[in-house]
């Protein structure tokens, strides 16, 4: 009792003491009549009792105080499900906390399912009212929609082209990631040298000496290969990561994790990212950069040991294209950096993972693979391979073994190699997705990019026809149903 008492005072407490703009509180008395005076609201239903209720209140805070910058107004409002918004909650048949829900003059549209992050929140409540596109109609309405600190994506079109007509059709899929802008001025199109094109503009803190500050889309006009453009483009050069735009990360990756802001210190976060620019360009066909926020990403740093309140200089993580994990130990400085890329790719750095020592003795039926010898067991062998994912403490890892020796043991005269590790002790390799152990993958050995998971019975039958079924050659005593091809008799 004294727990939610307590909770239901801090949610009070917080939007007292907030200086900025601040939720509205609706409840079961005046719900519909306060609803219909906003065109468009994004409605919190909380319990005074939910934890995750009190550590989101924050961020539905800035939300709303970003979203003063939208051509309309859009209200935030939050209802108490445990008190006087009771009545209102079961009627729209929330169950669980918090959930979000958008209301279009006071009926409801949809509920929200995006991430649960303040920019992303923002950026998506102001699409419900600022359009799809915005219609730039001058020079000077162009350069107020590129002074943004956002992303830009511009369509510029004499007439009612076949690009005007697909462009539309990108901004319905990217209109809640993506700002997206179109003019038919013939001034505007004169000033940019573009007629019938599309243009990505990156916004002008970001802008540097080392790369164009927008990109012409030189493609044809399909839908899918605009969107392809979009995301390829999107980060730049070093990109500003944050977690309301992780669909635009791409890998092999490497990000600079340092105070990084915008908002409060423009001049010190480029001091920053102006020294990992030249890096980027030397690699920009080899690796992605980006900077990182180190409190936005704060378990990330804390799960590697890397993160410190006052940190004085960037750290760094990447990942290359295996999803192998890296940590730079050198204090940051542009040429540690450069030196920290080359010996990823040179391959003279370990990565960061939970590994048993590389057997001594390995000439069993089954070959056995822990985290550091996995990509030289797996991937560098040349030939296919069948990989088993297990561990100590499961009935069916306990099954699936001694079928899966019979099956070394059968494939020993074929170009076959098959590989078992446990992930108890060694870290599971990320781009083998797991739904649980044990798990079987076969990877043909020109396609490794490509596992195959294992779906049938733990028979040997079931692994012989697995394997016969995918082999990049036919087996030499199997035919492609996992039959046995009969012996061959000397005369």
């Amino acid at each position: 009792m004294f727990t939610k008492y307590f909770l239901c005072v801090c949610i009070v407490c917080y939007f007292s003491l907030a200086q900025e703009t601040k939720p509205l509180q609706y409840n079961d008395r005046n719900f519909d009549t306060k609803m219909n005076e906003h065109e468009v609201a994004l409605v919190l239903f909380y319990a005074p009792w939910c934890n995750h209720c009190i550590q989101f209140l924050p961020k539905f805070a800035d939300a709303a105080k970003q979203s003063e910058e939208s051509s309309r107004p859009i209200a935030f409002v939050m209802v108490d499900c445990e008190n006087d918004g009771k009545q209102t909650c079961e009627k729209f048949g929330v169950s669980s906390f918090p959930t979000l829900k958008i209301f279009r003059n006071g009926k409801f549209l949809k509920a929200y399912e995006g991430p649960r992050e303040a920019p992303a929140i923002a950026k998506y409540m102001k699409a419900q009212v600022d359009g799809d596109s915005r219609e730039l109609g001058s020079v000077a309405e162009l350069e107020d929609f590129l002074s943004t600190d956002e992303v830009s994506v511009v369509g510029f079109f004499e007439s009612d082209s076949y690009l005007k007509v697909v462009f539309f059709k990108v901004v319905d899929k990217m209109k809640h990631k993506i700002r997206f802008g179109h003019s038919t001025s013939e001034a505007v199109m004169l000033q940019q040298e573009v007629a019938d094109g599309i243009v990505l503009f990156r916004p002008p803190h970001l802008h540097n000496k080392f790369e164009k500050s927008s990109v012409l889309y030189e493609g044809d006009a399909e839908t899918d290969e605009i969107i392809q453009f979009i995301m390829d483009n999107y980060h730049g050069l070093v990109g500003h990561r944050r977690k309301d735009l992780e669909e635009f990360e791409k890998e092999p990756l490497v990000a600079v994790f340092y105070a990084v802001d915008y908002k409060k210190n423009t001049k010190r976060t480029n001091y920053w990212r102006n020294r990992v620019l030249p890096v980027a360009k030397k690699y920009e066909n080899q690796f992605y950069f980006v900077i990182s926020d180190k409190d936005e990403f704060k378990s990330e740093l804390k799960g590697h040991k890397l993160y410190e309140k006052n940190l004085t200089k960037p750290v760094v993580l990447a990942q290359n294209f295996r999803k192998r994990l890296f940590k730079m130990k050198e204090p940051f400085s542009t040429e540690a950096l450069d030196n920290f890329v080359q010996d990823i790719l040179d391959g003279k750095l370990e990565p960061e993972m939970k590994s048993e020592p590389i057997p001594e003795v390995n000439n069993g039926s089954v070959t056995i693979a822990v985290a550091k010898n996995f990509d030289k067991l797996v991937y560098d062998n040349g030939v296919d391979t069948v990989v088993l994912l297990t561990g100590p403490d499961c009935d069916e890892c306990i099954i699936v073994e001694k079928p899966y020796e019979e099956l070394g043991e059968k494939m020993k005269n074929e170009d076959i190699a098959v590989i078992k590790m446990d992930i108890s002790k060694n870290s599971s390799p990320q781009e083998l997705e797991l739904d649980g152990i044990p798990s079987i993958f076969f990877l043909p050995k020109d396609s490794k990019d490509y596992p195959i998971l294992h779906k049938g019975d733990f028979y040997i039958d079931d692994f012989i026809q697995f394997v016969a079924q995918h082999a990049t050659n036919e087996l030499k005593g199997y035919y492609r149903n996992g039959k046995p091809r009969p012996e061959r008799t000397e005369l």
